[in-house]
């Protein structure tokens, strides 16, 4: 086997004592050989040209790695039921149209649960990993991990072809993992507590969450925690299958190739950055015995990168967290000398020999210098904040692997510029101070990638900016919609300064230099040309929000009044409406305007066909869409038509509150009032909170001659409205009734 020394060699100076070698023919030993030969005259991975002569052959492997085998058949087997709960999903609807599952299993669901209060399937899978790791180890990471799977794939396929990844050794970028996971999981909880505490227990300090500078990422409030174990959007948090694609062969192949065979799991993956220290603690090791005599078929075969055979001659045990407890050292080892079982944690481990003791154990030699550390990382974070959000599609681990990578790139080729040899991986860059046909693509990848993390943080920097400039202006809803508006200079020319910068990271098409604007900035690009007053593009700007996904009511109302600001009709604010329905099926807000303008209209038959079709959709518009379509149609006289259709959809969504106020009505008018009184019962039972929904209640009691109970309902409300008048005056957070529970990011801060 080819030893991934040579590239070190190569790399670090060893190269001038090989000119005469063949870049192609040298093979160099990874470990020593059973005959035990010291660590310090068989050298580390990177030889120097004082042991280049010692040529010696890696330890042949007598047994086959039978856990690899099993372990393959536990990562099929994890990514089978993976398919099934999304196939279980997609088929859920077929009855009554609504798709409903166990949320998505997956670790990252956790920062909805810590922000939001949403207790979710991925928040309990955390825990009880994190947990399991306590005790056991890292085993999740080797037996349960879909990316640990699919690395493992691509690092196996690379060796089919004679390519075996050489891992890249750096002080500093091993830190993002743990980076990334208090960015996700610690510090929005560490914010909104010590704000949370400023306010109540330190007054004086005059520092509250008005002073977060508002162009950041607000401080999320946690009001309590709600149960959203099930979920309707369960796709909602993934990416789409264009951008998923990449993504895999991002942090899979790409991370394995230049970074070694559990790259990403090195330098990009958040949750390795708890499961790591959890590791420390862990009772569950790899142990030695007697039987060990130092052959290196343990380290030949680890996948995660661990010098197994010095951990368990310097500690009797594998104390480095990387170990993912995949057992292929175990099933390998030709004297049984290996098992996993319970020792000390690695926190309370000492050394068996002299070095270790001293903590002077001998390691392979970081690939970079202090100074490279340093420059390489910067570059790191600078691509990974450039390349996040590119083209409103590439998530954050994406972005991670894709700085990762192109800073290490732009190292390589800062030595093809200064070290007569260079390889990456089986390829030859440079040689003897030449650079071959391959180092040339290299470079023009290398610089490719450069560019356009330089391009992407230019956009990207302008958003900043722009959100910046945005946040500043303060005109109100009334003033900008009110007619005779005339722009104030100083707003003006913030709203102006907001829309260059967000406009400059726009398509070519609109006189930008990047990508279409998606998500919430065209109804921001909206909002800031009517405070300038260029209302036919606050107008453009609308109707592209609202064909990029179903749009909010208020987005719907927002255009609807710059359109009659414009000096135009009702019929012409229809004609907008009905062109984006064109466009747009799942515009159901803009349905229900159209419903309610034909009844001004006195387009009666109009409004009772869109309202019935919100009604009846086999996949089912939001309560709140759904609930206000039926008034339409029982204020119309329609109720009978629409009855057995609200049933159906009170029936399967049934702690929906609006569905259940809007049914009581279409009962109310059918002039079944102990149905509709039955049905309000419900309705204030699923929003104990809500003022108008006891209001209605103690009428129909009263109607039904309950007085008594009316009574004690409007005691309530005046209970309920001094609670809210409390909390209002402590300055808590009020949730009030929401038309449907929050699933998946649908509500993430």
């Amino acid at each position: 086997m080819r030893d991934t020394s040579l590239i070190a060699g190569l790399d670090g100076g060893a190269g001038h004592a090989m000119k005469s070698c063949s870049p192609k023919g040298i093979s160099l030993t990874v470990l020593p050989s059973a005959s035990g030969i010291s660590e310090k005259k068989s050298g580390s991975n990177n030889s120097g040209p004082q042991n280049s002569g010692q040529l010696k052959t890696s330890p042949k492997v007598h047994r086959k790695v039978r856990m690899g085998r099993r372990r393959a058949f536990v990562l099929i087997l994890v990514h089978v039921l993976i398919l099934i709960h999304v196939a279980q999903w997609l088929l859920s609807g077929m009855n009554d149209g609504i798709r409903e599952t166990i949320s998505p299993i997956e670790p990252s669901e956790s920062m909805y649960t810590l922000e939001g209060g949403y207790v979710n399937a991925g928040f309990i899978f955390f825990v009880l990993a994190i947990l399991s790791t306590l005790i056991f180890g890292r085993f999740f990471c080797g037996w349960g991990c879909h990316v640990v799977a699919l690395q493992d794939l691509c690092s196996h396929w690379m060796k089919k072809i004679g390519v075996h990844p050489k891992p890249f050794r750096a002080r500093l970028l091993v830190f993002a993992p743990m980076c990334l996971a208090i960015y996700m999981f610690v510090w929005p909880t560490v914010l909104r507590l010590g704000f949370t505490a400023l306010e109540r227990f330190a007054p004086q300090v005059g520092i509250t969450r008005n002073d977060w500078p508002s162009w950041l990422p607000p401080i999320s409030q946690l009001a309590g925690f709600s149960n959203h174990l099930v979920v309707e959007d369960f796709w909602r948090t993934f990416p789409p299958w264009y951008v998923a694609i990449p993504f895999l062969f991002v942090c899979g192949f790409a991370m394995v190739y230049f970074l070694g065979s559990k790259g990403f799991c090195t330098y990009g993956c958040p949750y390795g950055g708890l499961f790591g220290p959890a590791d420390l603690v862990s009772i569950g090791k790899i142990k030695v015995n007697d039987n060990c005599n130092g052959c290196g078929h343990c380290t030949a075969v680890c996948t995660s990168n661990v010098r197994v055979h010095q951990e368990v001659r310097d500690y009797g045990k594998v104390i480095d967290p990387g170990c993912m407890k995949c057992l292929d050292c175990v099933s390998v080892c030709p004297n049984d000398a290996l098992s996993f079982g319970i020792a000390a944690p690695t926190i309370f481990t000492k050394g068996r020999t002299e070095a270790a003791k001293k903590k002077k154990t001998q390691r392979p030699p970081y690939d970079l210098t202090w100074g490279q550390e340093f420059i390489v990382t910067l570059l790191a974070l600078l691509l990974f904040m450039s390349f996040r959000g590119m083209f409103n599609s590439v998530p954050m681990l994406m972005a991670v692997a894709m700085g990762v990578i192109v800073a290490f790139s732009a190292w390589k080729l800062g030595r093809m510029f200064n070290t007569p040899n260079v390889r990456l991986q089986s390829i030859q860059l440079a040689f003897r101070g030449k650079w071959t046909s391959k180092g040339y693509l290299f470079a023009f990848f290398t610089v490719v990638m450069l560019a356009m993390g330089a391009w992407s943080g230019v956009i990207r920097a302008g958003f900043v900016l722009g959100n910046y400039y945005d946040h500043k202006v303060s005109v109100g809803l009334d003033q900008v919609f009110s007619r005779g508006y005339v722009p104030d200079k100083v707003q003006k020319q913030l709203a102006l300064s907001a829309i260059s910068n967000f406009e400059r990271g726009g398509p070519f098409s609109d006189g930008g230099i990047g990508w279409k604007q998606a998500g919430e900035r065209p109804i921001r690009l909206a909002w800031l040309h009517a405070v300038a007053g260029n209302l036919p593009e606050a107008e453009r700007y609308l109707r592209l929000a609202m064909l990029q996904g179903p749009p909010t009511g208020e987005t719907v109302d927002f255009l609807g009044q710059i359109i009659i600001l414009q000096n135009k009709k009702i019929n012409d604010v229809r004609a907008a409406f009905a062109e984006v329905l064109e466009k747009n099926l799942q515009a159901h807000e803009v349905r229900l305007r159209v419903a309610r303008i034909d009844v001004q209209l006195g387009k009666i038959d109009a409004a009772v066909a869109n309202a019935k079709y919100l009604v009846e959709l086999k996949r089912p518009a939001p309560p709140g869409v759904t609930s206000q379509a039926a008034m339409i149609a029982v204020s119309l006289g329609k109720s009978e038509e629409i009855r057995a259709a609200m049933l159906r959809d009170v029936e399967r969504r049934p702690k929906a509150a609006p569905l259940r106020l809007a049914y009581a009505q279409v009962l109310y008018a059918a002039n079944d009032k102990n149905g509709a009184l039955e049905q309000m019962r419900l309705a204030v039972e699923l929003a104990p909170m809500s003022v108008q929904y006891r209001q209605l209640f103690a009428s129909l009691l009263m109607e039904n001659g309950k007085n008594d109970e009316a009574i004690a309902q409007m005691a309530e409300i005046d209970r309920i409205n001094q609670e809210l008048a409390e909390m209002q005056a402590r300055g808590e957070p009020f949730q009030a009734p929401l038309e449907e529970a929050p699933q998946g990011s649908q509500s993430r801060p």
